[in-house]
């Protein structure tokens, strides 16, 4: 018997509200509008990160908004941190530097990505070199986050599979502090029929970007007990549970 764990929270990475990408969307002119370079009518939601949904370390537009102090200055505006031949200001419609925060920038069509080198496919753009753990070129980088999202599974279609939904309870609260992993303990045999599972696939469903990070789903021995609601539990939510 097969089973598929839809899981919607089980250890929980917290995270606060303040200053989250989602504000420093704010700092930047048309911060929530810049598209994704290689996935149509999709917006890069972190436009100083690697990482298209802003987490994680910084690409070229984002160590250069850094270094003027997380704000739009007329240097950072001027500057052309992806060295495709335009400048910021020009990629994010502000291409005479005078935009301020919140207000219109000059213009809201048109943009292209300031961390981004363009055409992103082109031999030179691919061949950028990248302060980056992972990704040495912008081909190695931009070919990661051009793949697509779908959840992908073969074996889901077979006609054994089960699925169990996790789902933490409704009201939790974040505390009020940078970091806080939360988890939550559930006891699979009261959840599904009698039988021997083996957990072929795990989907994390994430309803609210400004606060989850990420998820992850371990296994607990049978002497752990099963704790109702959620709890702080630092990264491992216990001694008889692994990934």
């Amino acid at each position: 018997m097969l089973a598929i764990i839809n899981i919607h929270f089980l250890i929980v990475l917290l995270l606060p509200c303040v200053k989250s990408y989602r504000i420093f969307q704010q700092s930047i002119p048309n911060g929530d509008a810049v598209p994704h370079p290689c996935k149509p009518n999709n917006l890069w939601e972190g436009v100083g990160h690697f990482n298209d949904q802003g987490t994680g370390f910084r690409n070229p537009f984002g160590e250069d908004f850094e270094k003027e102090g997380k704000m739009w200055t007329e240097a950072l505006c001027r500057k052309d941190s992806d060295g495709d031949g335009l400048t910021n200001g020009q990629e994010l419609g502000d291409p005479d530097c005078v935009w301020k925060e919140n207000t219109l920038p000059s213009r809201l069509n048109g943009l292209s990505h300031p961390g981004v080198c363009d055409p992103w496919d082109s031999p030179d753009c691919f061949s950028k070199n990248l302060s980056h753990p992972r990704f040495h070129t912008q081909e190695e980088w931009l070919k990661e986050m051009c793949k697509p999202k779908e959840f992908i599974c073969p074996g889901l279609n077979t006609s054994d599979i089960q699925t169990a939904n996790f789902t933490v309870s409704l009201g939790t609260k974040v505390p009020a502090k940078e970091t806080t992993y939360m988890c939550q303990i559930f006891d699979f045999e009261k959840m599904a029929v009698a039988d021997d599972y083996h957990v072929v696939a795990v989907e994390p469903v994430l309803d609210n970007k400004y606060v989850i990070h990420h998820m992850v789903l371990f296994g607990c021995r049978d002497n752990q007990v099963a704790i109702a609601g959620p709890f702080e539990c630092g990264m491992v939510p216990s001694d008889f549970c692994t990934l």
